[in-house]
């Protein structure tokens, strides 16, 4: 795991596996033994001694000011402003408003269900948590001319759209580009509603 050879190392820079990963599932593997113990599946010699990795220490959550955000949106046009404004009020992960169907938005109960129609009981389901949201009035006239403008189930007509480097881009631009990761919409939100 820490060589990157399983799991998501190949998704870090350096191409290591993350020691809280590494943690976790010790963490559960000691779990698992102490329960095979318990029920005399293994004896006291045959239990293993398992050696943590240390703790990191946490980073702090970065977000944006409400004057960045809206320097943000006043500064973006067309689909990238409608993303960005989409991802800001719903505080929706990025791929969630990329790949949002119109049949995942309902204008007359005023929800939006960020769980895809494709993420249905028989396929394997994401562990990231997808919310019903309401939908905030400086979105509606942008849902209602998505739903409008596109012709494919897709409120931004394919489900192959990314807007990261478009995005990245723009924040670089504005002179954000240490904060310039379309997630931290997600955190900027959250701070702003706390």
């Amino acid at each position: 795991r820490r060589m990157g050879a399983v799991g998501g190392g190949r998704r870090h820079k350096n191409g290591e596996g993350a020691d809280s990963t590494i943690r976790r599932e010790l963490v559960v593997l000691g779990a698992s033994a102490r329960h095979a113990l318990r029920w005399k599946r293994i004896t006291n010699d045959e239990m293993p001694s398992i050696e943590l990795p240390a703790e990191s220490p946490r980073k702090e959550v970065q977000w944006l000011t409400e004057g960045e955000v809206k320097q943000v949106i006043g500064a973006a046009e067309g689909k990238l402003r409608d993303f960005i404004l989409l991802a800001y009020y719903t505080a929706a992960r990025r791929a969630s408003i990329e790949r949002l169907t119109k049949f995942q938005v309902n204008l007359k109960t005023n929800r939006i269900n960020l769980t895809a129609p494709s993420e249905d009981a028989n396929q394997r389901r994401s562990k990231k948590r997808r919310p019903i949201v309401p939908i905030h009035p400086e979105i509606r006239p942008v849902l209602e001319r998505l739903m409008a403008e596109n012709k494919t189930e897709f409120l931004f007509g394919s489900s192959t759209i990314d807007f990261y480097k478009v995005y990245t881009g723009l924040l670089g631009r504005l002179g954000i580009a240490d904060r310039a990761n379309p997630h931290i919409l997600r955190h900027s939100r959250a701070t702003h509603l706390l």
